[in-house]
């Protein structure tokens, strides 16, 4: 209690400006694309705030520091309702597409099986990674088993293979949206598969959210409802 007073006292200076400490653990795919805004907008707001990123794909590792109050915020991409033990902020829904190199034949389909995406030269994030989890279990539902020529266990790595002309795979919409629009990469039109993924910020319900955590979360709830 006294910490959370002085801490409250301290994180707005006479002046009016908001300092303190943010710490966030963020999965790969969003610090990569999405948080960057996020946080270019907050700490444009509230200079004096230090802030610091951790990058980590591996659940029980960022929940656990969360737990232990070592970190403010995990951004996470997964189910809508995956953490009912955390206080759950700025939730967002998000796509996860196939993409494959503009000559891939699959690209020119106008409808594609997923056993048929990944078939030949898939390339999977980290099997652990919740979106190809969800995957891996609808697959074996249509009775394919997905056996990827590659796992990569990060996104910018699989797009550089994809803009090399080389496979396909399986990631969230908003990591390849440039690539999409210059035609440097494409969709494909896989309609058998649907995983509904959220990217969204988890606290700990017993953490204390100072003004600095409150106004970092107002700032990515407004983001969050903006166009892409």
């Amino acid at each position: 209690m006294l910490k959370a007073e002085e801490e409250a006292v301290h994180s707005v200076r006479q002046t009016g400006q908001l300092t303190g400490e943010l710490s966030i653990c963020s999965a790969s795919s969003y610090a990569m694309d999405v948080l960057p805004g996020i946080l270019l907008k907050f700490m444009t707001m509230h200079p004096d705030v230090n802030v610091t990123v951790k990058i980590s794909d591996f659940l029980e590792d960022s929940t656990a520091r969360l737990t232990r109050g070592e970190i403010d915020f995990v951004a996470r991409l997964d189910e809508e309702y995956a953490y009912p033990e955390f206080l759950t902020m700025a939730k967002r829904p998000e796509k996860i597409v196939f993409v494959t190199y503009p000559d891939n034949p699959l690209a020119e389909r106008q409808d594609v099986k997923a056993s048929e995406a990944v078939k030949d030269q898939f390339i999977v994030a980290d099997r652990d990674i919740s979106y190809c989890a969800f995957l891996d279990k609808e697959l074996r539902k249509q009775g394919t088993e997905m056996r990827p020529a590659m796992e990569i266990g990060s996104v910018g790595a699989i797009i550089s293979m994809l803009l090399k002309g080389y496979g396909c795979s399986f990631v969230p919409e908003f990591a390849v949206s440039d690539y999409l629009k210059r035609g440097e990469l494409k969709l494909l039109n896989v309609s058998d598969i649907d995983i509904k993924i959220f990217s969204y910020f988890i606290c700990s319900k017993d953490r204390w959210i100072n003004p600095v955590m409150r106004e970092f979360i107002r700032v990515a709830e407004s983001m969050q409802s903006e166009p892409r």
